[in-house]
């Protein structure tokens, strides 16, 4: 039976209609460690010390593989794999894309500066872990034969898993699956890696383009607990479960618990929850309504601290009680 690896990319959606707070985070990683997912998909680093702390965090919260993308520079790559190190399983992501429109109007790169850029960041990706995975966004849409040998530039420079997107929802299944056939069969070195793909459901065909690809022999696919333009991963993990044995397929997904964590997780990732969710942890400070003076002493501000949804140790209270007074004695009001 092959494995079919599920990439969950909930998190990396969390900008595209939905927000997420630092807890609901951390709990919705937990979430998905414990459905089984392959690997789970972080936001890249934006703000280094809260970005690199967010990451950190669902590091240490999870055992499965946890995934970072990385822009085409060393300084990033250093910066994220300093905060990914520490998971059990950290991947490196490089995303570069392959279509003429969005190297040239998004990267203004041309073909050839743009292979030299993927070649260079996995090598520097793969001296640090071995893990890397190479994403070719908008596949569908490159020239043939520059995908090639992006891809083959990618494969001989360390990338362990190469992902083919279907950004744009150009192909239909059918003419997707015809499109893997195509490039496993010009870029032999494919043979040697993990192949996964992603497809847009902006036609509302993601998971039958995904399944379409499981049987060219893909075996990882992204997709979404809380899916937006992207393949369902309760979906695709039916499917496996209903007719895995039949073309060899199966997952790490549990099925027992599928139903339930995906619904606690639909639930966590729509808007406008109710204000007594144990995951919505508000952020504006309308919202929480929590304001502090110089007067208060460390009880209140223990419990407003309890109320953002967060326990610390006596040590910790301490520490954010002195910082809170530091803050108070120049402020008239903490919010």
């Amino acid at each position: 039976m092959a494995n079919i690896k599920i990439s969950d990319m909930t998190m990396k959606q969390a900008q595209e209609g939905f927000s997420l707070s630092f807890k609901e985070k951390i709990e919705l990683s937990k979430l998905l460690d414990k459905l089984g997912v392959d690997v789970i998909e972080l936001e890249g680093i934006e703000n280094p010390r809260i970005d690199s702390l967010r990451i950190k965090s669902v590091c240490s919260a999870v055992g499965c593989t946890v995934a970072v993308p990385v822009k085409l520079c060393q300084e990033s790559i250093d910066a994220t794999w300093n905060a990914v190190k520490e998971a059990k399983k950290p991947r490196l992501q490089v995303c570069a894309p392959v279509s003429p429109v969005q190297m040239e109007y998004l990267f203004h790169k041309k073909p050839e500066a743009m292979l030299d850029s993927i070649g260079k960041t996995v090598s520097a990706c793969a001296a640090l872990c071995k893990d890397v995975e190479f994403v070719a966004e908008d596949a569908t849409r490159s020239e043939f034969a520059f995908l090639c040998r992006a891809l083959e530039a990618a494969v001989t420079n360390g990338a362990a898993t190469v992902t083919l997107c279907d950004t744009a929802a150009s192909l239909l299944p059918a003419e997707f699956a015809d499109f893997i056939g195509r490039v496993m069969e010009a870029v032999p070195a494919l043979q040697k890696v993990s192949v996964g793909v992603r497809c847009s459901d902006s036609l509302n065909m993601a998971v039958s383009c995904s399944v379409a690809a499981l049987c060219k022999g893909v075996t990882e696919v992204k997709a979404a607990a809380y899916a937006i333009d992207t393949a369902s991963v309760s979906h695709i993990a039916k499917i496996i479960a209903e007719r895995g044995d039949n073309f060899g397929w199966e997952t790490r997904i549990r099925p027992t618990q599928l139903g339930r964590i995906i619904g606690q997780i639909q639930w966590m990732c729509q808007t406008g929850k109710s204000k007594t969710s144990p995951f919505d942890i508000a952020t504006k400070d309308d919202e929480t309504g929590i304001f502090l003076t110089v007067h208060d002493d460390l009880s209140a501000v223990t419990k407003a601290v309890e109320r953002l949804g967060y326990e610390l140790s006596a040590e910790d209270q301490a520490k954010v009680y002195d910082a809170f007074k530091a803050i108070a004695g120049k402020k008239e009001q903490v919010s």
